[in-house]
């Protein structure tokens, strides 16, 4: 277990042995998490991802503008982007978590008028703790006859009401929020600020569940993607563009594997040709080669083991081996046979 802390977040990352039970481990984790009493009155509740941590797991990252005939600031989208494009990405099988940095969120700001409320004795301390108490609370079920009704204690004020709020009263008057007080909704302060081809941007990155084949959760992403910028994105003014790729990294490994493979067959099928003149041992040969390879993505498709660096590798060693190993023993072979005989 791991933990890490900044300015207004925190994160703890988990880690398990290889062959345990996701499934069973999350549910595990939320039922410590529901056994918390309460939380802070400023905080969120945790939110659970399963999958690596961090943006060092990330397989895409993408970029949000305003299109040019968007006035708007792109930084007051972010909290119309955490409602509607991240919960799709999500969404996508394979996908453990997505993410974005870069707007600022909409939040409910109070501000105190210290003159007023130090003429009226009001505590301000006192004021805040009164103000994270209000909550929708049920307050149980009442039988009326033959019917049974639930009871819920509405406590909860929207925005246009909170300055309603009745503070004390005082000599049967009732001093509110508003008297000493404005209450607005308003964006978040700046804390930074992200840019991509030469203007303002939201970034948005895509994490991986672990194990998962990133080539298909790539497409998922693509098309979910696509989806969004058609139906929700270009509706509010926005485009969207994908500025990072893991799998063409990917795609290019794979392409290099190949044509090296092919190069090397190509090479120690020449080669020992060239040195025995013989069409039997040039076939056989030839005909190993590929036969090998088979058997050994077969065995990592049975185990369940997917292509990566590790697995790779082996494959980027063998063109040289059969280069200089295939030609040398069947030349060893060859000539232990013509001298038996």
């Amino acid at each position: 277990m791991s933990s890490s802390s900044s300015r207004g977040s925190g994160s703890i990352t988990l880690e398990f042995d290889i062959d345990t039970d996701m499934g069973r481990a999350l549910v595990e984790v939320m039922n410590a998490l529901n056994q918390v009493p309460r939380y802070p009155v400023d905080i969120t509740e945790p939110v659970i991802n399963v999958g690596g941590g961090g943006f060092g797991n990330t397989i895409a990252w993408f970029a949000i503008q305003t299109q040019e005939n968007n006035p708007r600031d792109i930084a007051g989208y972010q909290s119309f982007i955490d409602e509607f494009v991240l919960p799709r990405l999500e969404r996508v099988p394979g996908v453990a978590s997505s993410g974005s940095v870069g707007g600022r969120s909409d939040e409910l700001r109070i501000t105190f008028d210290p003159y007023k409320a130090a003429s009226l004795g009001i505590d301000i301390t006192t004021i805040g703790s009164r103000l994270g108490s209000n909550k929708d609370v049920s307050a149980g079920t009442a039988d009326v006859g033959r019917r049974r009704y639930t009871i819920r204690f509405a406590g909860q004020y929207n925005i246009e009401a909170l300055g309603d709020l009745v503070l004390e009263w005082r000599e049967n008057h009732s001093i509110h929020l508003r008297d000493i007080a404005t209450v607005a909704r308003m964006l978040q302060d700046r804390s930074g600020v992200i840019s991509g081809n030469g203007g303002p941007s939201i970034a948005l990155n895509v994490t991986p569940e672990t194990g998962v084949n990133v080539l298909e959760v790539m497409d998922g992403i693509k098309a979910a993607v696509l989806e969004l910028e058609t139906k929700v994105l270009a509706p509010a003014g926005l485009r969207i563009i994908q500025t990072y790729d893991e799998t063409v990294y990917i795609k290019a490994s794979i392409r290099m594997v190949r044509n090296n493979l092919i190069l090397g067959m190509l090479l120690a099928v020449t080669v020992l040709w060239w040195f025995l003149r013989r069409f039997r041992a040039t076939l056989i040969v030839a005909m190993a080669i590929p036969l090998c390879l088979f058997s050994a993505f077969i065995v990592l498709d049975l185990s369940g083991r997917t292509l990566n660096i590790i697995s790779l590798a082996p494959a980027w060693l063998l063109p040289p081996v059969w280069c200089w190993m295939r030609p040398l023993l069947c030349w060893k072979i060859y000539s232990g046979n013509e001298n038996k005989g």
